[in-house]
């Protein structure tokens, strides 16, 4: 079973916007409940301006945990795990069983 959904992060940083040569960029930072981070780059952009507005977008996605940290990720994969992990235990068996049939 994939395990992007039940290894959710409980914190994240974002660094503020640097310049690295002639492109801009931020750090993310996500930590986890055994009090680990784990630390990756943003996009590179070729302004400043462009790295704050995706800074703010990384922001909005990591509150509302719709952040995709495993950008290899298939699509129905995702939605297998989600069903399994998040929906199934709130869900009746008749809406979960529908819910299985169109995954």
């Amino acid at each position: 079973m994939n395990q992007f959904l039940k290894d959710r992060y409980i914190d994240f940083n974002i660094t503020e916007v640097v310049q690295t040569g002639d492109r801009y960029g931020f750090e993310i930072q996500l930590h986890y409940k055994d009090e680990s981070t784990v630390r990756f780059s943003g996009p590179f952009c070729d302004s400043a301006v462009e790295a704050e507005h995706s800074q703010k977008d990384h922001e909005k996605s990591l509150k509302n945990h719709s952040y995709i940290i495993d950008p290899d990720l298939r699509v129905s994969e995702f939605f297998e795990a989600w069903l399994n992990q998040i929906a199934k235990p709130k869900i009746s068996k008749a809406v979960f069983s529908a819910y299985e049939n169109a995954v």
